[in-house]
């Protein structure tokens, strides 16, 4: 992390980065701020990361991950157990991150 920041993991309330509004899963968050918001993983410094360890930065690289059928079997990779990380100021908003300070309030 850098400094003065640490590293979220989440699955679920997932605030968005462009507006006040929380999404209770990873899709719902992705259509939300890729949809209305066109940020994407990239603009915010985050990623997503799946159980078996792999990170992404893109959400069609982890669709394609989690739809490969050897990966179902060796780990279990699936849309919903995948986690989103980023950065947030300790001590600051949920959404100050290096890359943009995004503030939703939250």
């Amino acid at each position: 992390a850098t400094p003065g920041y640490e590293i979220v993991k989440r699955s679920y309330d997932l605030p968005c980065f462009g507006c006040e509004m929380r999404c209770p899963t990873i899709t719902t968050f992705i259509s939300h701020m890729q949809g209305k918001h066109r940020l994407y993983f990239s603009d915010i410094g985050a990623w997503l990361e799946c159980p078996c360890g792999r990170q992404f930065l893109s959400t069609t690289a982890v669709r394609t991950h989690v739809k490969d059928p050897l990966n179902l079997v060796s780990s279990g990779c699936s849309i919903r157990s995948v986690v989103l990380c980023w950065q947030h100021r300790v001590g600051g908003a949920e959404t100050e991150t290096p890359q943009g300070n995004f503030t939703s309030g939250a």
